[in-house]
């Protein structure tokens, strides 16, 4: 014991409140807006105590997506006929449901919101989402950085009203905007008859989803009302859509700025000391280096969609070619690893035994095999490696006397586990099959290309078993 007690929940949370808010607003009153926030979200009430590194889901959980209305019944609002729907045919199947956006909309198939509060009244009400989200861990998405040009606060920005006056991103229309990064061909200002005259507003992806502007922390307030109103009606995984789009600063591309990481650390954080169990998933459609720093530090999202990833991974299994896999991999990773899919004793520290001697720099190894003992449910398990493939190498040995691969082989604690890590150039180094070899191949192949002190096993679990 060193005598210093651990910081409590509520000394760690202003800690962080404060350091997200005068990042963000250094010219506004910081211990105001953290008031607001503490208001806002009943902080006063709760402070949860969230563990860092702490991932609420495992390999067992599996979502589906779908849209309110996808599935349809008659005299019955599309929600109660999905809710009922998942209840009876993906019960045990699934954990999770992403119901995209669910709110009065306008255009871009539901994101350009008009009314964050209210449920779109031809899908249902808010008591058919916290009907699924009683069943299921439930996704909806905060449409962030841009809002319908029909919603209430877009109506009183052109009347000079509040909420609303000071909600968007004015530009003089002459300003050189050649730097700004764009998803879409449409023009960046659309021009707005408003009470105070003409202006001209941001819209990055439509002149019907009109940018908001979170440099006034007026709009980073209504976006915590609105976490905390989801946060009540049983939402636990928030996607944050469109985000690396969030903050505009003129003269820089206005993607993945230096603020829009701190807006989502800021979010995650109210979060998380609210549920500990939610989840921030950040929807940023840029390429992979960039797309993985919304991870932060284990302090902005929990998971980020790589939508380049799944194409790329299904071209690989159905052509048994990982060439563009392996192009687009490459330099972003220093090292991979594998593991069987059916571990029902699955603990997150399997992966980091496993990765950690090819993963440290300060390690020379390049190859590392896992193994486990084989016992589980008072059995004895691996028979194939005990029975066969063991005997068989010593057989062999007394046959033919000393040979290196023979040795090799045998050296391996298990040499049938599908578990193994590599430095990612070693990729490009071997051959892996694609059969019932893999283990023994792979073992085979850097045996082939590689000295032995460049290869290490390692026990990668206390307690193993998977489906049998």
């Amino acid at each position: 014991m060193n005598g210093k007690s651990a910081p409590n929940p509520y000394d760690q949370l202003l800690s962080r409140l404060d350091h997200h808010l005068h990042f963000l607003y250094p010219d506004h009153d910081t211990q105001a807006l953290r008031k607001q926030i503490f208001d806002v979200m009943r902080f006063d009430t709760f402070i949860a105590h969230p563990k860092p590194h702490h991932n609420p889901w495992t390999q067992q959980d599996a979502m589906v997506i779908t849209y309110s209305d996808s599935i349809k019944q008659s005299h019955e609002k599309p929600l109660e006929t999905l809710r009922e729907f998942i209840r009876q045919e993906l019960n045990g199947y699934i954990s999770s449901v992403h119901v995209l956006p669910f709110f009065p909309w306008s255009s871009d198939d539901g994101f350009a919101v008009i009314d964050y509060m209210q449920v779109n009244e031809g899908h249902g009400a808010w008591e058919d989402i916290s009907a699924i989200a009683h069943d299921f861990i439930l996704m909806a998405d905060i449409v962030i950085n841009h809002c319908s040009s029909r919603s209430r606060w877009f109506e009183n920005y052109k009347q000079g009203q509040s909420p609303g006056k000071g909600y968007f991103v004015e530009v003089d229309p002459e300003t050189d905007l050649s730097e700004v990064v764009r998803p879409r061909t449409s023009p960046l200002l659309r021009e707005t008859e408003t009470l105070e005259g003409k202006k001209h507003v941001w819209c990055t992806f439509s002149h019907d989803q009109i940018d908001l502007n979170f440099a006034n922390p007026e709009v980073l307030l209504e976006f915590v009302k609105i976490v905390r109103f989801y946060l009540d009606r049983g939402v636990r995984i928030f996607r944050l859509d469109a985000v690396a789009f969030l903050w505009k600063e003129i003269g820089t591309p206005c993607i993945n700025l230096p603020q829009t990481h701190e807006a989502v650390r800021l979010l995650r954080t109210v979060i998380e000391y609210c549920d500990p169990e939610a989840v921030i998933i950040t929807e940023t459609n840029i390429p992979n280096r960039e797309n993985l720093s919304y991870f932060g530090n284990a302090n902005e999202a929990h998971v980020i969609y790589n939508f380049s990833l799944p194409p790329l991974l299904l071209y690989a299994l159905v052509k048994g070619d990982c060439k563009y896999l392996r192009s687009w991999s490459s330099g972003r990773t220093s090292s991979i690893a594998l593991h069987d899919c059916d571990i029902v004793t699955y603990k997150r520290d399997l992966l980091a035994r496993l990765i950690y001697p090819v993963a440290n720099p300060h390690f020379n190894y390049t190859f590392c095999k896992g193994y486990y003992a084989r016992i589980a449910d008072g059995k004895i398990n691996g028979r194939v490696s005990r029975l066969l493939v063991t005997p068989l190498l010593r057989a062999l040995r007394k046959i033919f006397g000393p040979q290196e691969y023979l040795e090799y082989l045998d050296s391996f604690r298990y040499p049938l586990a599908g578990e193994f890590s590599m430095r990612t150039d070693t990729v490009n180094d071997i051959r892996i099959p694609s059969d019932w070899g893999l283990e023994i191949g792979v073992l085979s192949e850097m045996k082939r290309n590689y000295s032995t002190n460049r290869i290490c096993q390692v026990d990668i679990a206390d307690i193993y078993d998977h489906k049998h």
